[in-house]
């Protein structure tokens, strides 16, 4: 069951990314957080703890980045 608020919570708490404002996110990212299993939020936090850094998303077809997952 998709849980936006609770996932999206969990990310900026665990600092895998920033401490940013939900509406800042595109519609798809919006929905692939919502989507997010408890392992795959794990593993997540994982690669953030160990690189000591926000993850983001860089469009491929217009080089911009998206804040955040």
């Amino acid at each position: 069951m998709p849980d936006f608020a609770k996932n999206f919570q969990s990310l900026k708490d665990s600092g895998v990314i920033p401490d940013i404002q939900e509406n800042m996110l595109p519609p798809n990212v919006h929905d692939v957080i919502s989507n997010l299993s408890p392992d795959e939020i794990t593993v997540l936090k994982k690669i953030a703890e160990s690189t000591g850094s926000h993850l983001t998303l860089h469009n491929k077809d217009y080089h911009f980045a998206v804040c955040g997952l």
